[in-house]
C-alpha cells in the first residue's frame, strides 16, 4: 500500500468498513505499508483473516486502536520506527501473533498488557525485539 497520510477508514450505516481493500480482506496474507503512511487508521485492516505479516515504514508514527483487530492468523509485525505510538487494542485478538520487531530501538513503554491483545493472547508468547540488536 502506497501514499501518504493517515489511513482513513469509513463505515457505511450498518458498521460495515468501506475501503477499497475491505472486500478482499479474506485474501490478503501480507500487507507491506508504503514509505510515506503516517498513521493506520482505527479498524483499517480489522479482520483481515488470511494476514499472516505485516511490514510498516519509517513515516508510520501511530497505529490507532483496533487497526488490526481480529487478524486471528498474524504472526508477525516488522515496524521500521522505534517511537512509533501503538494505542490500545491495536492488535486485538491476534491470537498468533508472536514477534513485534522494531528496527533500531522498542518503544519506551513496551508492556503488551498496555496495548489490550485480547484474552486469548498471552503477553509471555508474543517477543518485542530490535533488529538491529
Amino acid at each position: 500500500m502506497s501514499g501518504s497520510g493517515e489511513i482513513i477508514v469509513f463505515k457505511n450505516d450498518e458498521g460495515e468498513l468501506i475501503t477499497p481493500w475491505a472486500r478482499k480482506r479474506e485474501n490478503v496474507k501480507l500487507i507491506i505499508i508504503g514509505d510515506g503512511i503516517t498513521a493506520i487508521g482505527s479498524s483499517a485492516f480489522t479482520e483481515f483473516n488470511s494476514l499472516t505479516s505485516i511490514t510498516l515504514p519509517e513515516s508510520a508514527k501511530t497505529i490507532c486502536r483496533s487497526a488490526f483487530y481480529g487478524c486471528v492468523n498474524l504472526e508477525e509485525v516488522t515496524i521500521a520506527n522505534g517511537s512509533i505510538a501503538i494505542d490500545d487494542r491495536a492488535f486485538y485478538d491476534c491470537t498468533k501473533l508472536r514477534k513485534i520487531s522494531f528496527d533500531g530501538s522498542i518503544p519506551s513503554n513496551p508492556e503488551l498488557h498496555h496495548w489490550d491483545m485480547g484474552k486469548t493472547t498471552k503477553e509471555s508468547e508474543c517477543k518485542l525485539e530490535n533488529t538491529r540488536g
